[in-house]
């Protein structure tokens, strides 16, 4: 099969503050193109200009054209099932991905997604790197403000892109996006292994 594939993905971080361990929940979609269109995403959904910022890069990329991409997400509720809501409208397959957490837990998945192919379930930050792997461009839409923490699902997704020489955009709560990782890139170094895919 050729042509983009469209995906999503859904993150939760845990981020330790002042040494004690308090908990963030981002909202993370990552949009992928290639053989594959991807997103990590939890949480309520997109905000308005995340939601602009995604119509604006599937017609710049051409996904409203039929027969040229397919949807990969993680079948969560709220940003995924946007996405899936969005690219089912432009007529693209949807290709699922659920995930369940290391403890067993499923993600919160969202009902009465349909999609065109469902993949085995797998852990959800084994899914976020293998769909970024099978993408050729990143896009993130983060929960997290411009200049706050990533989370680890979310770092390892975009690390495997860097690797693989990826452009990448991520999408911040105001619709604004970043491209520019070279300083990230250089960085990498730094991360605690588990950050690394």
């Amino acid at each position: 099969m050729t042509g983009r594939a469209v995906g999503f993905i859904s993150t939760r971080a845990s981020i330790r503050d002042r040494g004690e361990q308090r908990w963030r929940f981002a909202d993370v979609l990552c949009l992928l193109f290639s053989s594959g269109y991807g997103l990590p995403n939890a949480g309520p959904g997109m905000t308005p200009g995340q939601r602009l910022r995604l119509d604006d890069l599937l017609d710049t990329y051409g996904a409203w054209t039929p027969g040229l991409a397919r949807a990969h997400h993680g079948m969560a509720a709220g940003a995924d099932a946007e996405f899936h809501a969005a690219v089912t409208a432009l007529g693209l397959p949807t290709f699922g991905h659920p995930g369940v957490h290391r403890d067993g837990r499923p993600e919160d998945r969202a009902d009465g997604l349909v999609c065109t192919n469902v993949r085995p379930e797998c852990f959800v930050d084994e899914r976020n790197r293998a769909i970024a792997r099978q993408t050729d461009v990143l896009f993130v839409a983060s929960r997290i403000r411009r200049g706050g923490q990533y989370d680890s699902d979310m770092v390892a997704a975009i690390s495997v892109a860097l690797d693989f020489h990826k452009p990448i955009y991520v999408m911040w709560p105001d619709g604004t996006f970043s491209n520019d990782f070279s300083a990230w890139q250089a960085s990498r170094q730094t991360f605690p292994p588990s950050f690394r895919p």
